[in-house]
């Protein structure tokens, strides 16, 4: 059968499981949508077990193609997921005590301003990285804790555990036997200390959360057994962290940006932790043979979801596809700015109660110049982030890379050319993300010797140099103009009432 790596990826919207040959080809890939839910303004939530079962049956349906029912050397499996999503379970039966609160959801906005105000925010990103915000995990689990009345029977009991899908989906695949997470799931939950490594008591104290539910740290490459498969478990990956060593960023200041669900620009920091000073997250980009690598990121909430909402809720065409040539019956947005702030703004404004607005409508405004206008809100969100690394780290980013779905609307790719004036490789490559953590489960695996083995591997970039565009300096000034008033739109005392 040869050699193949198995990426197992747990995203927002799909469970997926991807098979690949040592030299990147896809062979085969089955895919499952996941449903969310909204109960409340702000709230996101999803099924844990529909995350289970949904890519445990992709497993199942590829491991069929490949005969991996029998023994085989050669195979190598990684996991990858969403992060900052959060679940509680029942350590005997192995159910969810609520549903998974996901990274989007903002109902701690409130509890967010309450430590901000008591001055805490330096402290924690001091140890964290990260800043005090509704999007990480830790709130999210005090919230389940305070709220859900099972959770403190299975706590006095010791019969409650939490993590994020990594964890999750490891329990359930290892049928309990194995409670862990790796350092770049660990440090995306305003828990995890980035010098010592470790869980912090003290976080864990400020956000009364028992150390005793959460999982052990182990490394991104691992070696875990999987109940039922031939093969074991050799890596896990944050999502954007899998993205990061699937488009070859090993070495120090090599960026990617993923455009998904949310748009998240990684640049890799080596062994150093940068304090940021401009609204960027310090995070773990992996721990391998028990090296540690940071990286510097930041975080866009609304970016396909921008293009998502185009289709689902405004009815504006049947299929994502379709987005670009709407945008492009207009020569122009005409004046039209659109703020996609639907679930508050990250980087590098951390507002989690702005919300999305559209200015400059008149008579004449169509569905063309807004999809036209959403479009641009993608790009200048990214030209926003790489301005403030480069403010960060004092040198300008020379060139970059980019994948995720939204990098194949060739439109969004001259815009973000346009504005940033700088040479863009994209990934011509469609799973980089699946590709991360396979190629490090094949490297745990033996399979291959080196990163430097990794990084030969021709993943077919193309090069897109700066387009002219007429529209680039009035959206950049309306952008501009148009931000601050999206910001704390919402005041906190009512936000979530």
């Amino acid at each position: 059968m040869g050699e193949f790596l198995i990426a197992l990826d747990q995203g927002t919207s799909s469970s997926r499981c991807i098979v690949f040959d040592k030299f990147g080809s896809l062979h085969f890939m089955e895919q499952s949508e996941i449903s969310s839910s909204y109960p409340k303004e702000g709230w996101v939530e999803q099924d844990p077990l529909e995350l289970w079962e949904k890519q445990k049956h992709c497993l199942e349906l590829v491991t069929r193609k490949i005969n991996a029912h029998s023994p085989d050397e050669g195979i190598a499996c990684g996991l990858t997921n969403q992060r900052e999503t959060i679940i509680l379970w029942n350590k005997d039966t192995s159910e969810p005590v609520y549903p998974a609160i996901v990274w989007q959801d903002c109902r701690t906005s409130d509890y967010c301003l309450e430590l901000k105000k008591k001055g805490l925010s330096k402290w924690v990103q001091k140890k964290t990285g990260l800043p005090i915000d509704p999007y990480f995990s830790a709130t999210k689990i005090r919230w389940i804790l305070k709220n859900i009345k099972t959770c403190k029977k299975l706590l006095k009991e010791g019969r409650l555990l939490c993590g994020t899908v990594d964890s999750w989906l490891i329990w359930k695949f290892t049928n309990g036997a194995y409670h862990v997470t790796d350092p770049s799931n660990a440090s995306r939950t305003l828990l995890f200390n980035l010098e010592t490594q470790e869980w912090d008591h003290e976080l864990l104290e400020l956000f009364e959360i028992p150390s005793t539910i959460l999982p052990i740290i182990t490394n991104s490459d691992c070696q875990i057994p999987l109940k039922d498969y031939p093969f074991d478990l050799f890596a896990i990956l944050g999502d954007q962290q899998a993205s990061l060593f699937g488009n070859q960023c090993f070495s120090k200041y090599d960026t990617k940006c993923t455009f998904g669900t949310g748009c998240f620009q990684l640049m890799n920091n080596g062994d150093e932790i940068i304090q940021s000073q401009h609204g960027l997250l310090n995070t773990v980009a992996w721990k391998i043979e028990n090296k540690i690598n940071y990286a510097l990121e930041g975080a866009i909430f609304s970016g396909g979801s921008t293009i998502k909402w185009l289709r689902d809720e405004m009815h504006f065409f049947d299929k994502t596809k379709e987005c670009e040539g709407l945008a492009k019956k207009v020569k122009d947005s005409e004046g039209c700015i659109l703020i996609p702030a639907f679930n508050g703004l990250g980087a590098p404004y951390w507002d989690p109660n702005a919300r999305g607005m559209i200015h400059g409508l008149t008579t004449g405004t169509n569905s063309a110049h807004i999809t036209r206008a959403a479009l641009w809100s993608i790009s200048l969100q990214v030209y926003d982030l790489i301005k403030t690394f480069e403010k960060e780290v004092g040198k300008n980013i020379g060139n970059f890379k980019v994948d995720g779905g939204a990098s194949k609307n060739k439109l969004l790719m001259e815009f973000q050319a346009s504005l940033l004036n700088i040479p863009i490789q994209v990934a011509q490559h469609t799973e980089l993300t699946g590709w991360g953590v396979a190629s490090l489960a094949g490297f745990k695996r033996g399979l291959f010797k080196s990163l430097d083995e990794i990084k030969s591997i021709d993943l077919g970039y193309r090069d897109l140099r700066s387009f002219e565009n007429k529209e680039v300096q009035k959206m950049k000034l309306l952008w501009k103009k148009a931000i601050p008033k999206a910001l704390k739109w919402l005041p906190f005392e009512s936000a979530h009432e």
